[in-house]
């Protein structure tokens, strides 16, 4: 188990990093202390060029008018180059120093526009399907990880929310909450504002990402084997034929079957069904544009997959990040593409005329935030991508294909290359850490019976008392119940406990 000091300290670039945002904290203040220095300089430099001025016009009214039928005396023109240059140097001087003063006013200026605002660290990440969200989760697990922040955890031994349905509280690990509001929530749960509220910390905001519904439906289509589930997989063109009678084939399946599977919700508009709307409800133009609409208002920022590191820039400054904080080794991306026609394109996109309203609608919004961001965005981004270009030649994880989770395809995955020098190997390890690895962590992390809370306790960064806010929000008099597994059932020498889901939800008055 390690100890806070291990784990604080085995990334010393993570440590070094935390230094550096304490450092800039003092920017301000140093700021000032060199303003006055250069100001008390200005005002001597800028008194004594006057008295050499004044002493120049004395020169000329008591000496020059009276001997001008004599000419000029010599001390007098000596006295005039002398004044004149020490006022020519005077000038340059107060130029340098003026135009240092403008670049510090300028850089100081930067620091505490960046530093105006505090990150936020309570956040939603709606997570949709086959949209690059696995590296987006990453990048959220890993914030919350290193910023000792609460994270809401499916119960059970899930990995989703209890999707397909509606997000519910009572599908939350209470248990690993102790009681307060969760920072962070980025695994699979259809949304449901109202009940994620109940769980999470208050002002929390809400992010999500979209991709082109072409590309994500056939990437949906082949990721989670439709083409094998419709018995379409021996046929050369499997999406084409299901787009001739869709409603046909889904008939029949369901005839054959008696149910469909959870992922076929996902077959038509799947991002729309994540976002807590089914197909079914949106049948007309206007009924769609009054969803896309409330979205908007409901979340603070939309990232697109095609535009996926733009998007990140827009993130880090919507949240008031650091280039560090959403660094990134894309995850989970499947190896076999297909080729489509204009014409299947054409299909998917009747097929799923809900997605395409929604993709059009945020890509739309998207521009005008980058609009909005100023004229250094394109700078920011290709100085991003240069970072992280280096990150990932840091890391240089080692590629390989493995099964998606749950499925039987082939995906892209990494492990830890070796050859990392201990310096950087603990945040590469972060990085290259999936939401399955993370969730498993976080239990350990989390539960009462690994140590670590009581760690943070002892060490002050955690208090004892914790107001147990959850239980007045989900009208829980004594916290919620839980029950140990069977002995034969438990792992040797474990004695951790399971949120019973089926218990909550017989023994508390859920809210709708």
């Amino acid at each position: 188990m390690l100890s806070l000091t291990e784990h604080f300290h085995k990334n010393k670039a993570y440590v070094d990093y935390e230094q550096e945002i304490s450092n800039n904290s003092m920017y301000s203040i140093r700021f000032f202390i060199i303003l006055l220095i250069v100001w008390s300089l200005s005002f001597f430099l800028a008194f004594t060029a006057l008295s050499k001025i004044t002493s120049f016009r004395n020169a000329l009214l008591e000496n020059i008018l009276p001997a001008k039928e004599n000419g000029f005396p010599v001390d007098l023109v000596d006295d005039f180059y002398s004044a004149l240059g020490d006022m020519q140097i005077n000038k340059k001087v107060l130029s340098t120093i003026s135009k240092s003063l403008l670049e510090i006013s300028d850089e100081t200026l930067n620091i505490t526009r960046e530093r105006r605002c505090s990150p936020d660290k309570n956040i939603v990440f709606l997570k949709t399907h086959k949209t690059a969200s696995s590296t987006v989760t990453n990048i959220l697990n890993r914030y919350a990880d290193l910023h000792e922040l609460t994270v809401a955890l499916p119960s059970m031994d899930n990995t989703r929310f209890d999707w397909p349905r509606k997000f519910h509280w009572s599908s939350v690990d209470l248990q690993r909450l102790d009681g307060t509001p969760a920072n962070i929530l980025s695994n699979h749960a259809r949304y449901n504002r109202d009940q994620m509220k109940l769980i999470m910390e208050d002002n929390s905001k809400y992010i999500s990402i979209i991709r082109d519904p072409v590309s994500q439906f056939e990437s949906s289509f082949y990721y989670f084997e439709f083409d094998k589930i419709l018995g379409l997989s021996k046929i050369p063109n499997p999406i084409e034929e299901f787009l001739k009678y869709p409603d046909e084939y889904l008939y029949n399946f369901t005839i054959f079957m008696g149910d469909l599977p959870d992922t076929l919700n996902l077959l038509q508009s799947g991002m729309f069904y994540d976002l807590g709307y089914d197909f079914m409800d949106l049948e007309d133009t206007k009924g769609i544009q009054r969803v896309l609409k409330t979205l908007e208002n409901e979340f603070q920022l939309i990232l697109i997959t095609e535009y996926f590191d733009e998007s990140l820039v827009l993130l880090k400054k919507e949240l008031c990040w650091q280039t560090d904080d959403i660094l990134y080794i894309k995850q989970n991306q499947r190896l076999k593409k297909g080729n489509l026609t204009a014409h299947t394109k054409q299909r998917i996109k009747q097929w799923n005329r809900a997605d395409v309203m929604l993709y059009q609608h945020f890509n739309e919004t998207f521009w005008k935030k980058i609009k909005d961001y100023g004229d250094s965005f394109w700078q920011d981004v290709n100085e991003f991508k240069k970072e992280n270009k280096k990150f990932e030649k840091i890391c240089s994880p080692e590629k390989i294909t493995t099964k998606g989770f749950g499925i039987n395809v082939d995906v892209n995955s990494f492990v830890m290359n070796p050859k990392v020098d201990r310096f950087h190997r603990y945040l590469c390890e972060k990085v290259l850490m999936n939401e399955v690895e993370y969730l498993s962590y976080f239990k350990k992390k989390f539960g009462k019976n690994f140590g670590y809370q009581n760690l943070l306790v002892a060490q002050g960064m955690k208090p004892i008392d914790r107001e147990r806010t959850l239980h007045s929000r989900l009208k829980i008099k004594n916290g919620p119940k839980f029950f140990k597994l069977p002995i034969s059932l438990q792992k040797r020498g474990s004695k951790l406990n399971f949120t019973a889901t089926s218990e909550l939800k017989t023994q508390m008055k859920l809210i709708e």
